[in-house]
């Protein structure tokens, strides 16, 4: 009985250890739940969290990945290019600059392949047309 008290006052202090630390209202006087002064999700507003749709928010999120996938694109076409240049007659050399160049277009096309199918995808289940 002696361990189940202290267990429960650690949890007590870890509840207010971690509402404190979040400023959030963590200590329930009614036992979970109830009318008591526990879990008030309207005190989450001062996090200024995104109100916005989950599929705005991926969409978001793809754009980014998107634009980053472009500049790692540009960067592969820039060191094939370097590579080339640098080979001076070298066949070994100049495969190598042909296959960076290869794959780097490779990654453009693909992501670009995954934005087109995802606005694809999009448009079906909203029933729009993208034409």
């Amino acid at each position: 009985m002696k361990y189940l008290k202290l267990g429960i006052q650690k949890i007590k202090q870890g509840r207010y250890l971690l509402g404190s630390f979040f400023g959030l209202n963590l200590n329930s006087s009614s036992g979970g739940g109830g009318n008591g002064s526990g879990w008030n999700p309207g005190s989450l507003s001062q996090f200024n969290l995104p109100n916005a749709s989950i599929y705005s928010i991926i969409e978001n999120i793809l754009n980014w990945l998107l634009g980053i996938l472009g500049i790692i694109g540009v960067i592969g076409f820039v060191i094939a290019g370097i590579f080339y240049l640098t080979a001076a007659g070298d066949e070994s050399q100049i495969t190598k600059a042909k296959s960076a160049l290869k794959y780097s277009i490779t990654g453009v096309i693909v992501g670009i392949a995954g934005l087109v199918i995802i606005q694809a995808v999009n448009a079906m289940l909203n029933g729009t047309s993208l034409f």
